[in-house]
């Protein structure tokens, strides 16, 4: 017997079902079961009977179908491969502000960096379970060349990584594997090879291996950094072996930025199918250099997107889609003419399915969910945004005359932010959105004040309406 059907949207869904194939399907009825997945998809439902005979097969009211309406769309969750939940403060936030504002954002799924300290990290592995998020939480590793108040004993930091990844796997244990994927993972995270001695980052290989656990970490950011590394491991012809030597490269490993790769480097990173995470608003805010994605896509390698906060100084995947594109015009025009002569290879800049795909399905693969999670094919998981244009204060003019759904997801792409994120679910449940009841005590107090500013004609920030 199939799960019973919990929630069915109908009106436009937009998706990515490859690099270049972004799927856009409007009068379509979607249905999520009471476990999170998706249980069915009918595309072109044209009419209130042919509506009424599919949801009534599920056996479903159809007073409680949630319409979309014409500019409104549902697309996937977005996944931030790359973010450091301690360095939040410098954006003046903490860690259950992390949270919320990573939701309110449109992140469902979050690969955090932490402290090395283990109690707190600990304390974002419930939260980030708690407030209803995907999350992969790193205690941060770091033995060597880091300052005194903040470093580690090798031993102390293998034993309390150790003990941190039994915790998080702990978590969720007593709730069974028939209601899909667990929410919450642990991954290993040495901060990068310049702060951790050979015997911690081989000892972290062998923990990743011992628990089959994700690896996360910075490759090759800035070209200090790499002359740093080549004095640390002389022996070792560059930073991508470094980190194979120890037995951190495998196809469950995420290394952050990989903007300045030699063509060795790239090939060890295809052959090991690692994945890369494109952290654009943080490397044009350090100028650490611009990452050549379209080369990456054109070796076969995984690529996503990050944040890098702080380093990246926006909470939103918004943000670093729209610096992604940014960093492959400025690699496209690099690599098109030198002194007005055509190069023979240029880079073409990614286009909005490449970009929809790299905030979704991309992240999706590197951290190996691409098969629960990503789009909305049926047996998958409702990780979801349901995006509204028209929502009260948007910064998108949208004007009457304006049908073209394509057009009107570009505009919320390059234009958009957490006000026209009306839902935002993740595995069926909503945990975050403009909907007042999703809100804490202390976003209602902001409404109504707004309302007051407003003579209370805002629907939204109307506590009444």
């Amino acid at each position: 017997m199939p799960n019973k059907i919990s929630k069915v949207f109908y009106g436009t869904l937009i998706h990515s079902l490859s690099l270049a194939n972004l799927e856009i399907l409007q009068n379509t009825l979607l249905g999520v079961d009471i476990s999170g997945k998706i249980a069915f998809l009918e595309k072109n439902v044209l009419d209130e009977i042919t509506l009424n005979h599919i949801i009534s097969q599920w056996e479903f009211p159809e007073q409680e179908v949630i319409r979309l309406s014409k500019r409104q769309f549902l697309m996937p969750g977005f996944i931030d491969t790359h973010t450091h939940a301690s360095q939040y403060p410098n954006a003046g936030t903490v860690y259950p502000i992390v949270v919320n504002n990573l939701l309110r954002s449109g992140t469902t799924t979050a690969v955090y960096f932490t402290t090395i300290h283990l109690e707190s990290s600990k304390y974002l592995a419930r939260l980030v379970k708690e407030k209803g998020q995907r999350g992969f939480i790193g205690k941060v590793n770091m033995d060597c060349n880091s300052p005194e108040n903040y470093i580690e004993s090798l031993d102390n930091s293998v034993k309390s990584t150790e003990e941190f990844i039994k915790y998080v796997l702990n978590l969720e244990k007593d709730e069974g594997r028939e209601n899909g994927s667990r929410l919450v993972y642990p991954i290993i995270t040495p901060r990068f090879a310049i702060t951790c001695t050979s015997q911690l980052m081989d000892s972290l290989g062998l923990l990743a291996k011992k628990y089959n656990m994700p690896i996360q970490s910075h490759l090759s950011e800035n070209i200090g950094e790499i002359n740093f590394i080549s004095e640390l491991f002389p022996h070792l012809p560059d930073y991508t072996t470094v980190y194979d030597h120890h037995g951190l490269l495998n196809e469950k490993t995420i290394m952050a930025h990989g903007i300045h790769l030699s063509s060795k480097e790239l090939k060890l990173i295809k052959e090991r199918n690692i994945g890369i995470s494109h952290c654009p608003t943080s490397n044009f805010a350090i100028c650490s250099g611009v990452c050549n994605v379209r080369q990456l896509l054109d070796e076969g390698i995984k690529v996503g997107l990050g944040t890098d906060l702080s380093g990246g100084y926006s909470k939103s995947i918004l943000n670093a889609i729209r610096n992604a594109n940014i960093a492959s015009r400025v690699v496209f025009m690099a690599s098109s003419k030198v002194d007005d002569k055509p190069l023979n290879k240029s880079f073409p800049h990614l286009t909005l399915p490449e970009l929809t795909y790299l905030a979704t399905m991309g992240g999706a693969e590197l951290v190996n969910l691409d098969k629960i999670i990503g789009n909305f094919l049926i047996g998958k998981e409702f990780d979801a945004l349901l995006i509204d244009p028209d929502a009260c204060q948007s910064p998108l003019d949208i004007f009457d005359d304006l049908e073209d759904i394509e057009r009107i997801f570009e505009k919320f792409i390059f234009l958009g932010d957490e006000r026209n994120l009306k839902s935002v679910y993740v595995k069926g449940k909503k945990v975050s959105g403009t909907d007042l009841e999703s809100m804490n005590l202390r976003e209602k107090e902001l409404l109504k004040n707004l309302s007051k500013l407003n003579g209370g004609n805002c629907h939204l920030c109307n506590p009444n309406s």
